[in-house]
């Protein structure tokens, strides 16, 4: 593809004062002011679509020397401020009529300040780097661009090093920040790694080597979890899990973070803690269990997939056993008889009272674990919106669940079918929920005498003053400290601020 050069011979007086370099028809250089050309000499270049002309611009002792033009078959190839025969200053290079660098020269190499593209098969341009250079090469502070990935920091001799950022070219997200050498990730720096909405998946911070975790003491963050201490070759191994900011887990892990080896497992909702042998995320092995206030054991010995294989008919025991069978959500008759014979019917009272669930004395154990599963379905039915088929649930214990969750007769629900006892259920459900979160407000007082914050809460009195005591104003916006309150009586007049009050009956 060549160029319409025909404006190069406009006769403007700068122009014509310019040199211009080419080869003659019998191959020989000519060079002679732009003004000094014979028609037969523009006539020759044009009709040879300017493939002649070498160069054009300012000359000094035959040399390069100020603002000039070079060209190659035809196409122009540079601008440039020379300095005898070399690029020099402010530069334009070209390839297929389209700039791909453009910046400064100085000696005949590129420094400075410049910007440099890449053309694809197409000849569209992408920009390649965006920064400083030093004798043709990448040295100082500068952006490089690759198919997927953007690189920002200090560059020498063409290599990244010192601190840097990493972005993915697309999301433009952060993936990593902290320092490098080489282009190669070393030493301490941040990851991250993003789902597929965008969101950080695992946040890691801690030391690198070769571009892989690796560090005695690094952090990571994935999901709800915090994961402290050992890392190799960019897997956890050994450390400690927090879920929520509570110590969940000490001990060993496999890749996929699950519990594996020695470890001690604190179970929160259970008041437990474990010490001892895990595999694939489960107890497994030999093993303690501990009460976690009194650290009195409950039981020494061997477990088999989460649960102690019983070798007394401790309470604890049999709890354990109770929760493995709701949590398998096991269904057939052979199992529930063979837990029946392992149980105490006592202890099997006991876990039902906790449970808060209705507790027919006369009826055998199997008849009782029966009802404690029956019971379990039926609640995670109604508040886990679990998608149980309703035809593994008997209607005589669909409706003793509603009388002992209601404390109504329920005398006309056997007119009814599954499906509308568990919609009454969950209806009811719903409604005390709404109704447990306006009795109290955020900082754990029941809402007796509510009054507005400034932030559009409702809060009970008693908060306010307890702020006010300790000195604490949480500032909420423009600087108005969150102890500026309304109260029922100071917004009568105003509609907006009274409809805050709507839900709480002793203004009703």
């Amino acid at each position: 593809m060549t160029i319409n050069y025909s404006n190069l011979f406009l006769e403007t007086e700068e122009y014509l004062k310019m040199n211009i370099v080419f080869k003659s028809c019998y191959g020989y250089t000519i060079t002679k002011k732009v003004d000094e050309l014979t028609q037969k000499e523009k006539n020759y270049i044009i009709q040879n679509n300017f493939y002649p002309i070498d160069y054009i611009g300012n000359l000094e002792k035959n040399k390069y020397h100020g603002d000039g033009f070079i060209f190659e078959n035809g196409n122009l190839t540079c601008y440039s401020q020379f300095q005898m025969g070399r690029k020099s200053g402010i530069t334009f290079d070209y390839q297929d009529e389209i700039i791909i660098y453009s910046g400064t020269y100085e000696d005949g190499r590129r420094s400075g300040f410049g910007q440099l593209y890449e053309l694809d098969l197409e000849k569209n341009r992408f920009l390649v780097y965006d920064g400083l250079f030093h004798n043709d090469k990448f040295h100082g502070q500068g952006v490089l661009y690759s198919k997927n990935h953007i690189f920002k920091g200090a560059f020498f001799q063409d290599k990244l090093n010192g601190y840097a950022r990493i972005y993915d070219k697309t999301t433009n997200n952060v993936l990593y920040q902290g320092n490098i050498v080489d282009n190669r990730i070393e030493g301490f720096g941040e990851n991250y790694i993003y789902d597929n909405e965008g969101y950080v998946h695992m946040f890691y911070r801690g030391l690198f080597i070769n571009g892989v975790w690796e560090d005695s003491n690094g952090y990571l963050e994935k999901n709800d979890c915090i994961y402290k201490g050992q890392f190799t070759k960019g897997t956890f191994v050994h450390g400690q899990q927090y879920m929520f900011g509570k110590l969940v887990y000490s001990g060993d892990f496999t890749s996929s973070f699950q519990y594996e080896g020695n470890g001690s497992l604190i179970e929160h909702e259970k008041g437990t803690i474990y010490v001892g042998e895990f595999k694939s995320g489960m107890k497994d092995g030999t093993g303690v269990l501990m009460i976690w206030d009194s650290m009195e054991v409950v039981y020494e010995g061997e477990f088999e997939k989460n649960h102690m294989k019983l070798s007394s008919n401790d309470y604890l025991q049999t709890e354990y056993e109770l929760k493995k069978m709701m949590e398998l959500n096991e269904e057939d008759e052979e199992s529930l008889a063979q837990l029946a014979k392992k149980l105490k019917k006592k202890d099997i009272h006991q876990f039902m009272t906790e449970k808060d669930l209705p507790i027919h004395k006369q009826k055998n154990k199997k008849e009782l674990l029966e009802s404690i599963r029956q019971f379990d379905w039926m609640d995670k039915l109604v508040t886990k919106n679990s998608q149980r088929s309703l035809v593994k649930l008997k209607k005589d214990y669909m409706v003793q669940y509603y009388k002992h969750k209601t404390k109504e007769n329920g005398r006309q629900l056997h007119k009814k079918t599954k499906l509308e006892i568990v919609n009454l259920l969950k209806k009811q459900h719903e409604e005390m929920s709404k109704q447990e979160e306006q009795e109290y407000d955020f900082f754990g007082h029941e809402i007796q005498t509510p009054v507005l914050g400034c932030d559009g809460q409702i809060y009970d009195l008693e908060s306010m003053k307890k702020l006010e005591e300790m000195e604490m104003k949480p500032t909420i916006f423009n600087g108005i400290p969150l102890t500026h309150y309304y109260t029922y009586e100071q917004i009568q007049n105003d509609p907006e601020k009274k409809e805050c009050f709507k839900n709480y009956s002793v203004y009703h």
